[in-house]
């Protein structure tokens, strides 16, 4: 592998689709995990500061679908977004690893 002799901020390699994605993730926190609409997540994410560019409500809508797709969001009757099952396995897991860990 060629180790390149410039370097280059991290953000200069940074991928627009997953800050924008990991961000929608982390505007469904809210104060209790509550459902919420996309125009709410859309305000929680504001203006990403890493790529200088506000979240859209049509790319908010496409990336939530996507994440539904893959069981890491769910949309309720009146069409409010929550964290899926899928990521609340990935965290409890990743938290069973953790206490196994520093128990060794």
């Amino acid at each position: 592998m060629i180790k390149r002799k410039d370097k280059l901020p991290a953000i200069h390699y940074a991928n627009e689709n997953t800050i924008q994605t990991i961000k929608v993730i982390e505007a469904l926190e809210g104060a209790r995990f509550e459902p919420v609409s996309i125009n709410t997540i859309c305000q929680r994410v504001g203006t990403i500061t890493e790529i200088d560019k506000a979240l859209t409500w049509d790319k908010a809508r496409r990336i939530l679908l996507t994440l539904k797709l893959l069981g890491w969001v769910q949309e309720n009757e009146k069409g409010e977004w929550l964290l899926g099952a899928r990521i609340l396995r990935f965290s409890n897991r990743y938290s069973e690893v953790l206490i196994a860990n520093s128990i060794k």
